[in-house]
């Protein structure tokens, strides 16, 4: 299986430059962090649910697609 980044260039280069700054597994460590606020965000959405309720799981999914990016390149797939 292949997956491609959606980010473009100098998106990638960030990312890099924050996989090398903070480290591989402290990236790891960040993306599981990020992924239990997603699955929070989404639990308190279940129970709750109110469109304009939604901003907190909305920048969760954000930080969990950058989390993903990262881990593409960590993975290198």
């Amino acid at each position: 299986m292949e997956l491609r980044l959606t980010a473009n260039k100098k998106s990638r280069e960030l990312l890099q430059k924050n996989i090398d700054y903070y480290g591989k597994w402290n990236q790891l460590s960040k993306a599981v962090s990020e992924l239990n606020e997603l699955i929070d965000a989404i639990s308190i959405d279940l129970d709750t649910w109110e469109e304009e309720d939604t901003k907190n799981t909305i920048d969760e999914i954000a930080d969990v697609i950058v989390m993903c990016q990262q881990l593409i390149m960590i993975f290198g797939i």
